[in-house]
């Protein structure tokens, strides 16, 4: 609009705008899932929240901006942005087949048209002061600039390089870590992507204990106690899963190819994985043999794998639902009835499953029977999410509410109800550890993802008249 307000989302997952001047930060909508986010001059701002969303900078109602083409199998679209006229905009639709390309929307219509294939990158707009538009968007390691013409709808030309070794942020790090303006000014980052963290072990009270030198984000403990999974980063900035053994320290790659979405679930006798790649289902052996095996044609991530080998729990836009792998018939909805449910974690006996629901106004920690019925009962007492089972499973751990995101457990006994007790807190933020962590078999230990130490704290680099050199270039 007219840069004097900001919109963004809290922890909470609300959309929320604010006024640069100050003032009280107005509620837009609740968002699921990762949100980012473009903001016209006419008030409408576009959303990334299962699906791309429109919604007046007012607040209000959100409708669906984006129709997916399910016929030739697109599967999601992100990172909206505004091209200058204020109606039309680009944004990232994933297909599949584990590709993914920028397209080109409107406002006034469901048309889209395809700009740029075979791209894993969220699309910049660069408009400079002599008239001419790129898009820049990241190809493997580098960023790269293509010629755009807003009016007819078209790149030209090819894809010319302008930073090498550019950054990338986001999960997966889709998006490059550059600004530019109208005004023909460039600031970007180098040095990769921070995606991926360095696991640390911790006790109850918060001590770092043993050191790992394990790279990867949401990690996984085989329920033998021997192996680890963690989902990495590739140079693409797709997530790829992989299994590190415990004891010998020997750490292989799983997964192979485009398209995985956020870590392994383990099979109960540790021997499988499971992972969502390009809205579908798939297991693959631990040690990385035989072939990927499609589980389900559903298009929700796995969260939990009972201790049967029967049932999975899968979230899908802020929904949650059980999957049997015996019937495969249709999904079964669980979780809360209002609001958004995700992160279902089965009890090690399957008998309950604890779950992240937001429909009291932010998140909080459940407890649930299965099959679903009566007898649900709130864990958390003032926020929570990440829930996770002590093998016993008479203890619960999760990480509670910002600012310092201190790690919680509850006592839970579980009978014909589930009975938890009052929260206690462990420890508070460990140098800012993210959400991703679990618990040895013990109880003792709890294994968390940090920020990479070793990555370079990179200068933002500031090129003026960006465009000039380019420009001189041969198309």
């Amino acid at each position: 609009m007219d840069g004097r307000s900001l919109a963004f989302v809290t922890n909470d997952r609300m959309l929320k705008r604010i006024d640069v001047a100050g003032g009280v930060a107005r509620n837009l909508t609740l968002v699921n899932g990762p949100w980012h986010g473009t903001w016209n001059q006419f008030g409408d701002v576009l959303f990334t929240g299962g699906g791309t969303l429109r919604i007046s900078a007012e607040g209000g109602n959100s409708s669906p901006v984006v129709q997916l083409n399910k016929q030739i199998d697109e599967r999601g679209s992100s990172f909206p942005v505004f091209l200058p006229d204020g109606r039309h905009f680009l944004l990232r639709v994933d297909r599949s087949e584990s590709r993914s390309a920028i397209h080109l929307a409107s406002l006034d219509s469901p048309d889209r048209k395809l700009m740029i294939d075979d791209v894993f990158s969220a699309p910049l707009v660069a408009p400079t002061p002599r008239g001419t538009t790129y898009i820049l968007y990241a190809r493997d390691d580098g960023l790269v600039a293509q010629e755009f013409n807003e009016r007819a709808g078209e790149v030209r030309g090819t894809p010319r390089p302008i930073v090498d070794n550019i950054g990338k942020v986001a999960n997966p790090a889709y998006m490059p870590t550059v600004g530019v303006s109208a005004t023909g000014t460039l600031a970007y980052q180098t040095g990769g992507d921070g995606t991926n963290g360095i696991l640390y072990w911790f006790s109850r009270t918060g001590e770092r204990t043993d050191s790992t030198d394990l790279v990867g984000i949401v990690p996984s403990l085989s329920p033998d106690g021997r192996s680890i999974a963690v989902s990495r980063s590739s140079a693409r900035g797709d997530l790829e899963v992989w299994v590190t053994d415990l004891a010998r320290g020997v750490t292989s790659r799983v997964t192979q190819g485009a398209g995985v979405v956020r870590g392994g679930v383990w099979s109960p006798d540790s021997r499988r994985l499971a992972f969502l790649r390009a809205g579908k289902i798939y297991a693959k052996n631990a040690d990385g043999s035989a072939d990927e095996e499609l589980l389900a044609d559903v298009s929700g991530a796995p969260t939990s794998w009972s201790s049967d080998g029967k049932y999975l729990l899968c979230s899908n836009q802020g929904k949650m639902f059980l999957w049997s792998l015996a019937t495969k018939g249709p999904a079964v909805p669980v979780g809360a009835r209002s609001g958004m449910s995700r992160e279902g974690a089965f009890s090690p006996d399957g008998r309950f499953m604890a779950y992240v629901s937001n429909e009291s106004g932010r998140d909080e920690i459940y407890v649930a029977p299965l099959p679903p019925g009566s007898g649900r009962v709130q864990v958390s007492a003032a926020g929570g999410i990440n829930p996770h089972w002590s093998r016993s499973g008479n203890e619960l751990f999760f990480v509670g509410p910002n600012p310092d995101r201190t790690m919680m457990v509850a006592d839970v006994q579980l009978g014909q109800t589930a009975s938890p007790g009052i929260p206690r807190k462990l420890f508070p933020n460990p140098q800012n550890f993210g959400y991703d962590f679990d618990v040895s078999a013990d109880g003792q230990r709890l294994i968390i993802s940090r920020p990479r130490a070793d990555l370079p704290d990179t200068p933002i680099t500031v090129v003026l008249n960006w465009w000039v050199d380019l420009a001189k270039r041969p198309n």
